[in-house]
């Protein structure tokens, strides 16, 4: 898992943080895209946020779309919330896609 924060990267097993979202202008992560999931915070109407999962799907990261079931912001907020660790990776194994499916669900979202 790759998160923004390193805050919420602490709740997840084998997860980094990338510590600012702004890294991705380069689209130069060191890692395969197979093997990651790319978790934002849950902002549709942030443009900035938007952009960013959606160039992770155009270069075929997997990515967490919230679903309108969690009504938190990030992780960090869930767990505050009473949510478990194994609620948030469940829901993000649901919620998460890549392609051509993740691009129309991202589409869904951002309404």
């Amino acid at each position: 898992y790759c998160v923004e924060g390193p805050i919420d990267s602490e709740y997840l097993p084998n997860c980094i943080a990338l510590a600012g979202a702004g890294k991705l202008k380069r689209n130069s992560l060191p890692f395969n895209p197979e093997k990651m999931t790319m978790i934002f915070d849950n902002e549709p109407r942030n443009s900035d946020i938007c952009k960013y999962m959606s160039g992770c799907l155009h270069n075929g990261f997997r990515v967490c779309i919230w679903g309108k079931d969690y009504p938190f912001n990030d992780i960090n907020d869930a767990i505050l919330g009473g949510w478990s660790t194994s609620q948030i990776i469940e829901h993000i194994e649901k919620n998460s896609e890549k392609g051509l499916v993740g691009i129309h669900k991202l589409g869904s979202w951002r309404v």
